[in-house]
Protein backbone atom coordinates (compact mmCIF):
# COMPACT_ATOMS: atom_id res chain seq x y z
CA UNK A 1 0.00 0.00 0.00
CA UNK A 2 1.32 3.21 -1.04
CA UNK A 3 0.15 5.83 1.93
CA UNK A 4 0.81 9.68 2.94
CA UNK A 5 -0.31 12.42 4.69
CA UNK A 6 -1.34 14.93 2.63
CA UNK A 7 -2.34 18.33 3.33
CA UNK A 8 -5.39 19.21 0.67
CA UNK A 9 -6.80 23.04 0.34
CA UNK A 10 -10.30 23.81 0.71
CA UNK A 11 -12.98 21.64 -0.95
CA UNK A 12 -16.17 23.32 -2.76
CA UNK A 13 -18.44 20.63 -3.94
CA UNK A 14 -21.28 20.91 -5.73
CA UNK A 15 -23.23 17.37 -4.61
CA UNK A 16 -26.28 15.39 -4.71
CA UNK A 17 -26.79 12.93 -1.69
CA UNK A 18 -27.11 9.09 -2.23
CA UNK A 19 -28.69 6.47 0.17
CA UNK A 20 -29.26 2.88 0.87
CA UNK A 21 -27.96 -0.35 1.28
CA UNK A 22 -24.95 -2.43 0.32
CA UNK A 23 -27.60 -5.07 -0.02
CA UNK A 24 -28.59 -5.91 -4.13
CA UNK A 25 -26.51 -2.79 -4.95
CA UNK A 26 -28.31 0.08 -3.74
CA UNK A 27 -26.27 1.97 -2.68
CA UNK A 28 -24.49 2.06 -5.37
CA UNK A 29 -27.27 2.32 -7.91
CA UNK A 30 -28.28 5.41 -5.98
CA UNK A 31 -24.74 6.55 -6.31
CA UNK A 32 -25.13 6.70 -10.09
CA UNK A 33 -28.53 8.25 -10.31
CA UNK A 34 -27.28 11.04 -8.00
CA UNK A 35 -24.26 11.36 -10.21
CA UNK A 36 -26.65 11.51 -13.43
CA UNK A 37 -28.99 14.24 -11.79
CA UNK A 38 -26.21 15.83 -10.57
CA UNK A 39 -24.77 16.46 -14.34
CA UNK A 40 -28.03 17.10 -15.67
CA UNK A 41 -28.13 20.01 -13.13
CA UNK A 42 -25.17 21.57 -13.92
CA UNK A 43 -25.45 21.02 -17.74
CA UNK A 44 -25.78 24.83 -17.77
CA UNK A 45 -23.32 25.91 -15.31
CA UNK A 46 -19.80 23.80 -16.62
CA UNK A 47 -18.08 26.78 -16.12
CA UNK A 48 -18.19 26.65 -12.56
CA UNK A 49 -16.38 22.88 -12.24
CA UNK A 50 -13.01 23.22 -11.34
CA UNK A 51 -11.89 20.21 -12.68
CA UNK A 52 -14.04 17.61 -15.18
CA UNK A 53 -11.72 14.38 -14.60
CA UNK A 54 -12.65 14.07 -11.03
CA UNK A 55 -15.70 12.65 -9.39
CA UNK A 56 -16.17 13.05 -5.47
CA UNK A 57 -17.85 10.79 -3.05
CA UNK A 58 -18.05 11.68 0.34
CA UNK A 59 -19.53 10.77 3.67
CA UNK A 60 -19.00 11.85 7.25
CA UNK A 61 -16.52 10.18 9.58
CA UNK A 62 -18.69 11.36 12.70
CA UNK A 63 -21.61 9.32 13.89
CA UNK A 64 -20.74 6.41 12.04
CA UNK A 65 -20.32 4.33 14.98
CA UNK A 66 -21.67 1.17 15.35
CA UNK A 67 -23.25 0.84 11.70
CA UNK A 68 -23.01 -2.54 9.94
CA UNK A 69 -23.55 -3.30 6.20
CA UNK A 70 -26.96 -3.92 6.51
CA UNK A 71 -27.44 -0.54 7.41
CA UNK A 72 -28.55 2.66 5.43
CA UNK A 73 -25.72 4.30 4.14
CA UNK A 74 -25.45 8.10 3.18
CA UNK A 75 -22.85 9.77 0.50
CA UNK A 76 -22.68 12.65 -1.05
CA UNK A 77 -22.06 12.58 -5.01
CA UNK A 78 -20.55 15.59 -6.70
CA UNK A 79 -17.72 18.01 -8.60
CA UNK A 80 -15.77 20.68 -7.29
CA UNK A 81 -16.98 24.10 -8.45
CA UNK A 82 -14.96 27.46 -8.22
CA UNK A 83 -18.22 29.18 -6.76
CA UNK A 84 -21.77 28.45 -5.03
CA UNK A 85 -23.08 31.04 -6.99
CA UNK A 86 -25.81 30.39 -9.70
CA UNK A 87 -25.91 26.67 -8.52
CA UNK A 88 -29.67 25.08 -9.12
CA UNK A 89 -31.51 24.75 -6.31
CA UNK A 90 -31.65 20.78 -6.02
CA UNK A 91 -27.60 20.80 -5.71
CA UNK A 92 -26.63 21.12 -2.22
CA UNK A 93 -23.34 22.95 -1.28
CA UNK A 94 -20.53 21.31 1.16
CA UNK A 95 -17.55 22.72 1.91
CA UNK A 96 -14.77 21.00 3.19
CA UNK A 97 -12.01 23.09 4.73
CA UNK A 98 -8.36 23.00 4.68
CA UNK A 99 -6.78 19.94 6.77
CA UNK A 100 -4.62 16.83 6.43
CA UNK A 101 -5.46 12.99 5.29
CA UNK A 102 -4.20 10.08 5.32
CA UNK A 103 -4.33 8.78 1.80
CA UNK A 104 -3.68 5.61 -0.61
CA UNK A 105 -4.48 5.28 -3.86
CA UNK A 106 -7.22 2.21 -4.28
CA UNK A 107 -7.09 0.50 -7.58
CA UNK A 108 -8.98 -3.09 -7.75
CA UNK A 109 -12.05 -5.16 -7.22
CA UNK A 110 -14.78 -4.60 -4.07
CA UNK A 111 -12.52 -6.90 -1.89
CA UNK A 112 -9.23 -4.55 -2.86
CA UNK A 113 -11.31 -1.99 -1.68
CA UNK A 114 -12.55 -2.59 1.71
CA UNK A 115 -9.17 -4.35 2.56
CA UNK A 116 -7.59 -0.47 1.00
CA UNK A 117 -9.57 1.52 3.90
CA UNK A 118 -8.61 -1.29 6.63
CA UNK A 119 -4.96 -0.97 6.11
CA UNK A 120 -4.96 3.07 5.33
CA UNK A 121 -6.95 3.38 8.76
CA UNK A 122 -4.05 1.14 10.37
CA UNK A 123 -1.34 2.49 8.77
CA UNK A 124 -2.44 6.12 9.83
CA UNK A 125 -2.70 5.13 13.69
CA UNK A 126 1.02 3.34 12.83
CA UNK A 127 2.07 6.35 11.80
CA UNK A 128 0.94 8.47 14.78
CA UNK A 129 -2.90 9.93 12.87
CA UNK A 130 -5.83 9.87 14.71
CA UNK A 131 -8.60 9.79 12.29
CA UNK A 132 -10.85 12.22 12.87
CA UNK A 133 -14.67 11.10 14.07
CA UNK A 134 -15.15 15.31 15.22
CA UNK A 135 -18.51 16.79 13.34
CA UNK A 136 -17.20 18.25 9.67
CA UNK A 137 -14.47 15.56 9.34
CA UNK A 138 -14.70 14.54 5.51
CA UNK A 139 -13.62 10.75 4.34
CA UNK A 140 -13.13 11.99 0.34
CA UNK A 141 -13.21 9.54 -2.48
CA UNK A 142 -11.59 11.55 -5.44
CA UNK A 143 -12.63 8.99 -8.47
CA UNK A 144 -10.84 9.57 -11.76
CA UNK A 145 -13.17 9.50 -14.42
CA UNK A 146 -10.86 9.14 -17.18
CA UNK A 147 -10.09 6.59 -19.16
CA UNK A 148 -13.31 5.29 -17.51
CA UNK A 149 -16.27 7.42 -15.55
CA UNK A 150 -17.15 4.84 -13.05
CA UNK A 151 -20.29 6.71 -12.14
CA UNK A 152 -21.85 6.28 -15.75
CA UNK A 153 -20.91 2.00 -15.01
CA UNK A 154 -23.96 -0.09 -13.69
CA UNK A 155 -22.78 -0.42 -9.73
CA UNK A 156 -22.78 -4.42 -10.23
CA UNK A 157 -21.03 -4.74 -12.88
CA UNK A 158 -17.84 -2.37 -11.88
CA UNK A 159 -14.48 -4.92 -11.34
CA UNK A 160 -12.21 -2.34 -10.58
CA UNK A 161 -12.05 0.92 -8.84
CA UNK A 162 -9.68 3.82 -9.10
CA UNK A 163 -9.80 6.04 -6.81
CA UNK A 164 -7.90 7.95 -3.87
CA UNK A 165 -8.64 7.41 -0.61
CA UNK A 166 -8.56 10.48 1.91
CA UNK A 167 -9.67 9.96 5.99
CA UNK A 168 -9.68 13.24 7.55
CA UNK A 169 -6.93 12.86 10.46
CA UNK A 170 -5.58 15.25 13.39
Amino acid sequence: MEATVVAKDQLQLAVLRAEGTFADFQLGKDVRRAWQELQAALADHKSLIVNDSIGYVIYPQWGLEGQGNGDNHTLWVGVQVKSFEDLPAQVEQVTIPSRRYAAAPCVGGKEEMYRMYGELREWAIRQGCTIDNSEGAWTVEANRLKPVNPFEMPAESIEAFDFDILYAIK
